[in-house]
């Protein structure tokens, strides 16, 4: 693994996002990238990844959301823009920067992940689900979405809309089944608790 390489991925990456991601971003920032890298060195390590396939989904989470920079729709394409352009710069070899790629491609929902590598980058992007930290960052989530579309989300809505992606949403790797999803289920059913009481 190429630790000079992985120095430079964030230092250039945290610079972007700090500097450019308007600070409307409550869940999208620098914060979400870091909890991200960690997950996926969670998972990766619990599937047991060589280094030289763990330097390309970190290089992926390091990039993933580097779009938003840009845009919200379609950010992962300009994310996975921003990897390629910047991994050439560095004569990364081709055929690892279309893995790095294509794990980024991967995490646009619903997510659609065809190999390990993108199945780990795709688990750390929403580990949050399967964590105790789940309502906090989900809270940031609804104050993000309601600064940039100026508008106040009703509770009920948003909980109903949150259990029904998190429904649709699974775990893919191994590791995440295991440990991530029995927490998850909790979370859900502390999401129906309140919209139950919400609903009285």
């Amino acid at each position: 693994m190429n630790s000079n390489l992985l120095t430079d991925v964030k230092e250039y990456v945290s610079g972007l996002i700090t500097e450019k991601i308007s600070d409307k971003f409550y869940y999208h920032n620098i914060k979400h990238t870091l909890e991200v890298v960690t997950a996926v060195q969670e998972i990766a390590k619990g599937e047991n990844l060589s280094n030289e396939d763990l330097e390309i989904v970190l290089i992926a989470a390091w990039f993933h959301d580097v779009g938003y920079t840009e845009k919200i729709k379609g950010h992962e394409e300009i994310s996975a823009m921003y990897a390629s352009n910047f991994l050439i710069q560095k004569n990364y070899p081709s055929e690892k920067i279309d893995s790095v790629v294509a794990c980024i491609l991967a995490t646009k929902v619903p997510q659609r992940p065809t190999s390990i590598l993108q199945e780990i980058v795709c688990d750390a992007d929403l580990h949050h689900f399967g964590k105790t930290s789940f309502f906090e960052r989900n809270q940031l989530y609804k104050n993000e979405i309601e600064v940039i579309q100026n508008k106040k989300i009703d509770e009920i809505e948003f909980i109903t809309n949150t259990i029904a992606f998190m429904n649709e949403h699974h775990f893919f790797t191994t590791y995440a089944k295991k440990y991530l999803q029995p927490i998850k289920e909790r979370n859900v059913t502390l999401l129906k608790q309140q919209l139950d009481s919400l609903l009285k």
